[in-house]
């Protein structure tokens, strides 16, 4: 009986499988032969290096390659690619925890945690809606791209519009917050500044406003009122032919002589 393609196809891949891992019973060769297979972890998101996309390219490799390690050995081996400064990191956020203490699979939540692009959901859906065809990309080129842009809708959270909605008003109140912290209104500014007195001010008076009824009346026409709101301040008095007064209150202007702001003008003769 005759093997069919398919079978044959089976079969080869099989034996490139085995060929790719040394059959090694002790488990540090294995990391060690896997370990020349994987680059080494660099964070740098302003050109797209991430751990998310880093890990996706070795993801195969340690569910197949490596079954035959074990948890403590695969989280080892992840951690060994990563770079000084990424490793140091790691170890600093998980403390009081040694990395020996976490699993694998806590060990890739937490690396992606760290080492992912700090943006909002809204952020990537936006840029995902503004996301638009160049007249240098191909159909295929830009395919990827969208892929890559409705990677955040999954099942678990659709886009629609009342999400994005609701993410907008989340990101506005909270600018609204920050706003209110660094800049407090002018009113708790007054009454902040009220309260807190230097000392010696609880035996200094009080200013008040000045009132609006003087103690005394204006002696320019005997009324009521503060002299400079005299109506007859302008008024040609008939009697001494003065300015600034009003009839009878002649005296009361030679009283007052020094006051530079009723000064007497000499009525204008007229041909």
């Amino acid at each position: 009986m005759t093997a069919t393609n398919e079978e044959l196809q089976a079969a080869i891949l099989q034996l490139l499988q085995r060929l790719a891992v040394p059959q090694a019973t002790n488990p540090e060769q294995v990391l060690e032969s896997l370990s020349t297979n994987i680059s080494e972890f660099c964070f740098d998101p302003e050109n797209g290096t991430t751990f998310e996309k880093w890990f996706a390219r070795y993801s195969d490799l340690f569910e197949s390659d490596a079954r035959s390690l074990d948890d403590a050995a695969k989280v080892r081996l992840l951690l060994r690619k990563l770079d000084t400064s990424s490793h140091i990191r790691y170890v600093n956020f998980i403390l009081p925890k040694l990395p020996k203490d976490v699993t694998f699979v806590d060990t890739v939540k937490t690396l992606t945690k760290i080492f992912g692009r700090q943006t909002s959901v809204f952020h990537k859906r936006y840029q995902c809606m503004q996301l638009l065809k160049s007249e240098a990309d191909d159909i295929i080129t830009y395919g990827g791209k969208v892929n890559r842009h409705h990677a955040t809708r999954t099942a678990d959270a659709p886009v629609t519009i009342q999400t994005l909605i609701d993410e907008f008003q989340r990101l506005v109140n909270i600018k609204s917050d920050t706003t209110m912290i660094e800049h407090p209104s002018s009113s708790k500014n007054s009454v902040h500044s009220i309260s807190e007195k230097k000392p010696g001010d609880q035996h200094r008076p009080l200013k008040t406003e000045s009132k609006s009824t003087p103690r005394t009346p204006c002696w320019q026409c005997g009324q009521m009122h503060y002299v400079r709101d005299c109506p007859f301040s302008d008024h040609l008095c008939k009697v001494c032919n003065r300015i600034g007064h009003k009839e009878g209150y002649c005296s009361c202007i030679k009283k007052s002589s020094s006051d530079s702001t009723t000064q007497p003008r000499k009525k204008k003769q007229f041909q």
